[in-house]
C-alpha cells in the first residue's frame, strides 16, 4: 500500500523530476477528481494503479510550453483517452504478459498503462531477463500521441491519430493540428521503461482478487472522468 506522498516521492526519484513539480501535478489531479482523496497520516488515501497511471501521464506529458503545471488534469485526460491505433504492430498476447493479453482491441492508453502496472503488481515482470518484458513507453507532443514498444520482439502499440500515409492528406492533417493545439515548430518525445513500471508495482503491492480488482478500477476511472468533466 502507498500514500500519495510515497507515490510522488517514487515517481520523482525514478524519473528524475523535482519532487515539488510532481507534488503540484498530484495536487491538481486530486482537485480534478483524478486521484483519490484522503486525510493525512493513517487516514491518507491509498493509491491504486489508476492513481499511479494518471500521475505518471500528467508528469511525462506535461507541455513543453505554457502553464505546464496548472494543466495537469487536462493533459492527463488528453493522453489517457487516446485509443489504440490501427497502425499498431503486433499483438498484446505475444508479449507473454498475462494481464496485457486481456486488453480489448479498442483500449485506451490509460487502460494499457493501468494494465501494465497491474502486471507488475502481480509479479509478471519479475524475470527482468525476459526479452519480451523490456518495454519503453513514449509520449509525444505537441500533437497527442503515445507508444508502448517492445523493441526486442518488434511489437509497438500506438495510441492516437497517426499521420496519414497519403502525402496529399498530410499537410491538411498537420495544419489542422497546429491550429487545434496551438503548436509551433517544436516537438518532443519523452519516455520511460520497464524500470518505472516495476518500481510502481512494488510500491503499490499485491492486487486484491482479480474480479473485484477490475470492477473497482473501471469504476474508479469512470467516476473520475465524470468528476473532471
Amino acid at each position: 500500500m502507498a500514500s500519495p506522498g510515497q507515490l510522488v516521492e517514487l515517481i520523482s526519484e525514478t524519473l528524475g523530476v523535482p519532487r515539488a513539480t510532481v507534488a503540484l501535478h498530484d495536487r491538481n489531479l486530486a482537485e480534478a477528481g483524478l486521484r483519490k482523496m484522503g486525510g493525512r497520516g493513517p487516514s491518507a488515501a491509498i493509491m491504486d494503479s489508476v492513481d499511479a497511471a494518471n500521475l505518471l501521464t500528467a508528469v511525462v506529458a506535461a507541455p513543453i510550453n505554457g502553464p505546464a503545471i496548472v494543466s495537469s488534469a487536462e493533459t492527463c485526460e488528453l493522453y489517457s483517452s487516446l485509443r489504440r491505433s490501427k497502425e499498431s504492430q503486433g499483438r498484446w498476447r505475444d508479449t507473454k504478459i498475462p494481464t496485457a493479453a486481456t486488453f480489448p482491441s479498442n483500449h485506451t492508453f490509460r487502460e494499457a498503462l493501468i494494465g501494465l502496472i497491474d502486471a507488475a503488481r502481480e509479479g509478471e515482470f519479475a524475470d527482468t531477463r525476459a526479452r519480451n518484458w523490456l518495454l519503453q513507453v513514449s509520449i509525444l507532443a505537441p500533437f497527442p500521441y503515445a507508444k508502448i514498444a517492445f523493441p526486442a520482439i518488434d511489437i509497438e502499440m500506438n495510441y492516437g491519430d497517426a499521420v496519414p500515409e497519403e502525402k496529399e492528406h498530410q499537410w491538411r492533417w498537420y495544419s489542422a493540428r497546429v491550429n487545434k493545439f496551438g503548436a509551433g515548430d517544436l516537438g518532443q518525445t519523452r519516455w520511460f521503461t520497464t524500470l518505472t513500471i516495476r518500481k510502481i508495482g512494488l510500491l503499490l503491492g499485491k492486487l486484491p482478487a482479480a474480479s473485484a480488482r477490475r470492477a473497482s478500477q473501471l469504476s474508479a476511472v469512470e467516476q473520475r472522468r465524470r468528476h473532471a468533466s
